[in-house]
């Protein structure tokens, strides 16, 4: 199946668009760089991918999980790939570097969600419009930044963080991607439109003794796409869990420590390919505009079944 769906977005040929296979990396090394609120001024703390060849690129902007509590920096792998794909990527902190907190995860996200600190991750993205193109330009000259095609991301209940800035600022993205989304406050249907694909996986929702599962039964990315308007898409995946989109070592804590139920981790490549090739060809074709990549996500045979999707 291909198409655009409900509504499909045009840009300037002025744009990268990839139309390469998106569950291989993309056609573009990339490199990166911290942006510091010490070194740079910044409201957060954020880590920045970007491709290496001279070009305009569109922007996908991060909310790591438990409420941006989790470090950007353990996705290093995900964010890197889609990139590569032709993507300026932020990966942003709430606190940095992440000290063990006072709270457990689940406290965290609460209070994130609760205490609205959607507004902080506004303010960072603010500041990188006003500055991140002159800093960029000192690490790769001719690499630009195309602001009003902009991408939201989340994982776990950067979910909700993510949908409460969407709620105070509807024209922030033209996309947005949940991962595993954790809605704590989520119960009311949304009155306005983002394009967004909602995504979970089969072990989130399992639990070992005394540990609850990671994202609680009813909470998790069936009840986002249930309150989300059209266009919308949800994906769900057999056998892995919360924490496999991390990098090794984040997933080695989480699988140790049994923060979370986790898959089998000679599987994680062909996971890390599956999560960096459907965020980008969902960007590439509601975002910009390049309607046969949707297939990529919706269609079996083009090579999500490869993970049981659906």
């Amino acid at each position: 199946m291909s198409g655009c769906m409900h509504a499909c977005i045009l840009v300037s040929n002025e744009v990268y668009v990839d139309k390469s296979y998106p569950y291989l990396d993309g056609p573009f090394g990339t490199d990166w760089f911290f942006v510091t609120e010490t070194g740079d001024k910044s409201p957060l703390h954020s880590i920045v991918f970007y491709p290496e060849q001279p070009g305009d690129y569109a922007m996908y902007f991060f909310i790591p999980g438990a409420g941006g509590y989790v470090e950007a920096e353990l996705y290093t792998e995900y964010l890197s790939r889609v990139a590569s794909h032709g993507f300026i990527v932020i990966g942003t902190d709430l606190i940095f570097p992440a000290a063990t907190p006072p709270l457990s995860p689940t406290q965290a996200a609460e209070y994130a969600v609760k205490s609205n600190q959607s507004d902080k991750f506004v303010s960072q993205y603010r500041w990188m419009e006003t500055n991140l193109q002159t800093k960029l330009a000192q690490k790769s000259p001719g690499v630009g930044i195309w602001w009003n095609y902009t991408a939201l991301g989340s994982h776990s209940s950067g979910g909700d963080v993510a949908r409460l800035l969407l709620e105070s600022n509807h024209t922030f993205a033209q996309s947005a991607i949940f991962l595993e989304p954790v809605g704590i406050t989520f119960s009311q249907p949304i009155n306005f439109s983002v394009p967004s694909l909602m995504y979970g996986a089969e072990l989130s929702e399992e639990h070992r003794p005394r540990t609850p599962p990671c994202v609680i039964p009813g909470f998790g990315y069936q009840k986002f796409y249930k309150l989300w308007t059209p266009t919308k898409v949800m994906i769900e995946s057999k056998g892995y869990g919360h924490c496999d989109i991390l990098d090794q070592a984040g997933w080695e804590v989480c699988s140790t420590l049994k923060i979370c139920v986790t898959g089998n981790n000679t599987d994680l490549k062909l996971y890390h390919d599956f999560m960096q090739g459907m965020t980008s060809a969902f960007l590439v074709s509601t975002m910009l505009g390049y309607n046969d990549s949707i297939a990529y996500v919706i269609d079996e045979e083009q090579g999500t079944n490869n993970l049981s999707a659906r």
